[in-house]
């Protein structure tokens, strides 16, 4: 989604934006399942998240950190389900990656705020902010799509 965005092909925020997500950059999460590997108690359970942010700020953040700004058009639930339902008989049918799915569209219309401090008390996790999480991504898919395509 970031990727299409910087591209200027994702330019739809379900809903009226103000559904809250919790957003975790991957290496957080990578970290968190090591920190929980070595150091969880057998039978508990920590979420490892990042930070909660509407999709609206979601999308504000990231226009900040890349610099661009692309007008963003509000899909009232019904309709995305029904274009999510849509992308799905036009991926089935013709071969295409869907933009999304019917179950993307329930998850980016229900709320998803969560808490990680379980997770920071016991095992010492930590949550890259979403400013840098989106600079750091950025620049990795910069790189992607600057590193030459090797052939199979």
């Amino acid at each position: 989604m970031i990727d299409w965005y910087l591209q200027g092909k994702w330019r739809v925020v379900l809903g009226d934006g103000d559904m809250v997500g919790n957003y975790v950059f991957v290496d957080d999460l990578i970290d968190g399942y090591l920190r929980a590997m070595n150091y969880g108690k057998a039978g508990e359970r920590y979420i490892l998240g990042g930070e909660n942010v509407s999709f609206d700020e979601f999308f504000d953040v990231l226009s900040e950190v890349s610099g661009r700004r692309f007008r963003m058009f509000h899909l009232p639930a019904r309709i995305a389900r029904l274009f999510a339902r849509i992308e799905e008989w036009r991926s089935r049918h013709l071969r295409r990656y869907p933009m999304i799915t019917p179950g993307w569209a329930e998850t980016f219309l229900a709320n998803w705020a969560n808490s990680c401090n379980k997770a920071k008390r016991n095992l010492g996790y930590r949550v890259t902010p979403l400013r840098s999480a989106f600079e750091q991504t950025i620049k990795w898919l910069q790189e992607q799509s600057a590193s030459p395509t090797v052939a199979a």
